[in-house]
C-alpha cells in the first residue's frame, strides 16, 4: 500500500499517518519561534511533571515511616501478648499443681 503524497495544491489531503505525525511532533511551520514555544512548554511540563514526582514520594516516604512505626508497635503488642499468654499458662499450672499437692499436704 503506497502512501500517498500530500499535494502543495491540496494542504488538507495528507494521509492520517502524515497527520499524526505533524501532530505528534508539535512543530506545525518549522519557524524556530514555535521550537522555542515547544521547548518551553516541555520545560514547564517536565517540571511540574518533576513536582509531582517530588510530591509523591515524599507521601510515600512518609507512609513508609508510619508503616514502620505500625509495624514495630504490632511486634512490642505480640511479643507482650506472648509473655502475658505464657505467664498465663505458668500460673495455671502452678494453680493446677498447687491443688494436687494441697490435698496430698493435709493427710
Amino acid at each position: 500500500m503506497e502512501k500517498s503524497m500530500p499535494s502543495k495544491e491540496h494542504p488538507g489531503s495528507e494521509s492520517p499517518d502524515e497527520r499524526e505525525e505533524a501532530s505528534s511532533s508539535g512543530v506545525e511551520d518549522g519557524s524556530p519561534d514555535a521550537s522555542e514555544d515547544l521547548d518551553e512548554t516541555e520545560d514547564t511540563e517536565f517540571d511540574d511533571l518533576n513536582e509531582q514526582l517530588d510530591q509523591i514520594n515524599s507521601f510515600m516516604d512518609d507512609l513508609e515511616q508510619k508503616n514502620d512505626s505500625l509495624q514495630a508497635k504490632l511486634r512490642q503488642l505480640l511479643a507482650m501478648s506472648r509473655e502475658e499468654r505464657l505467664a498465663a499458662q505458668t500460673g495455671q499450672m502452678t494453680v493446677a499443681e498447687g491443688a494436687v499437692q494441697q490435698p496430698e499436704e493435709k493427710s
